[in-house]
């Protein structure tokens, strides 16, 4: 019983983990958020592809997109597939930032990763 309920204990914070990170990285705090991803780091928690996926757009939010590619090949590291929402958070990123070729370059390491793109990465890149 006690086994349960520390695991219990451990999602529940994970999920706290990345509801903090979610409103720190809107708010524009973006080093608070990192502090909390590390933090999950230093509790043995394991980010999820939710979790990076909100740091990957946080950063690329602020221009950072080596930052927003670091946050993605760690996912990838760590055994993450991204999916067309995290692919798309960083080709909006390196759009809005006017880094095209960056945006093609994903898209086309999407692509031949086998996620298949949808009708908001297209509409990204047209926009």
């Amino acid at each position: 019983m006690l086994l349960g309920s520390s695991f219990k204990l451990c999602i529940y914070f994970q999920h706290v983990n990345r509801w903090l990170l979610q409103i720190e990285t809107i708010e524009g705090r973006l080093r608070d958020a990192v502090k909390v991803y590390i933090q999950m780091g230093v509790y043995n928690m394991k980010p999820d592809l939710v979790t990076y996926t909100v740091l990957i757009k946080g950063v690329s939010e602020l221009g950072r997109l080596d930052d927003a590619l670091v946050f993605l090949f760690q996912s990838i590291k760590n055994g993450f597939l991204s999916d067309v929402v995290t692919y798309c958070t960083l080709i909006d990123g390196c759009c809005k930032q006017k880094h095209v070729l960056a945006g093609l370059w994903i898209f086309e390491m999407m692509r031949i990763s086998g996620v298949n793109p949808d009708i908001a990465i297209y509409n990204v890149l047209i926009n």
